[in-house]
């Protein structure tokens, strides 16, 4: 049995090497592709030699895990063509490769192709062993805001926080259930959840934007014009700071 539970051990932390330092290769390219190669030239040899664990599987992943590792590289160069190619490449070798099909969702999503990313980002939800649900939901729920569907929006941003209560993204997910809930008519449900966003990240400037867009809606025009104020303190050379100027001179 002791065996057994270091096997998984050893496996558990390789896949999660192996899946987190892609993410950093955007910000530090060289360091993050120089620690993957690494690992990747020592992973299959510490698995033989270190458990029992069966290679077949771990091959299939290997190989679509490199054409990812390739996609995000070219994502940081914002070669978005090239990116979605290799991504593609990834999933037909893993078509259950669900951090590729959020990714893949992403960059659709960035191109302003709405329903082609919500595909693609329920792909990613559809593997049962998908351990950050929380993800392809938010960024559902941002596509289906940006298509005008708030209520749909709010719904994704709900089940995200369901199936993950600790996602590490939940000041953006309280900031945007704000914002859809404010665009949905629900505004002292969105101060509710743009209150909530601050507490977690005191700093995020989007929310306290709208946060004193939601007080203008209920008439509270003293703690509007502190949110905007507010915003101009933490970025004032921003968009959100322009736009807090002009509502604090109307009011």
């Amino acid at each position: 049995m002791l065996a057994s539970n270091t096997d998984t051990l050893v496996v558990i932390t390789i896949l999660a090497v192996r899946l987190i330092v892609p993410l950093f290769i955007p910000r530090f390219p060289l360091p993050a592709i120089l620690i993957a190669l690494v690992v990747d030239a020592a992973d299959q040899t510490i698995l033989q030699k270190a458990t029992d664990f069966s290679l077949d599987r771990y091959q299939s992943f290997d190989k679509a895990l490199d054409i990812y590792y390739l996609a995000i590289a070219y994502g940081g160069k914002g070669m978005n063509d090239e990116a979605i190619r290799e991504a593609k490449k990834a999933i037909e070798l893993k078509p259950d490769y669900s951090e590729a099909l959020n990714d893949l969702g992403t960059r659709y999503f960035n191109m302003g192709q709405y329903d082609r990313a919500i595909e693609y980002f329920n792909r990613a939800l559809a593997n049962p062993l998908y351990e950050t649900p929380s993800l392809p939901l938010y960024n559902m729920g941002r596509a289906y805001y940006q298509k005008g569907d708030y209520l749909m929006a709010l719904a994704k941003y709900d089940e995200a926080v369901v199936r993950e209560p600790n996602t590490i993204i939940l000041p953006l997910i309280e900031k945007d259930r704000g914002i859809a809930s404010l665009k949905a008519g629900y505004t002292n449900k969105a101060i509710t959840h743009l209150k909530k966003s601050i507490e977690m990240v005191p700093n995020l400037v989007e929310s306290h934007y709208w946060l004193g867009e939601a007080y203008l809606m209920v008439k509270n025009r003293r703690d509007a014009a502190g949110e905007f104020k507010t915003v101009i303190r933490l970025a004032p050379d921003s968009d959100f700071a322009r736009m807090a100027r002009q509502k604090l001179d109307r009011l």
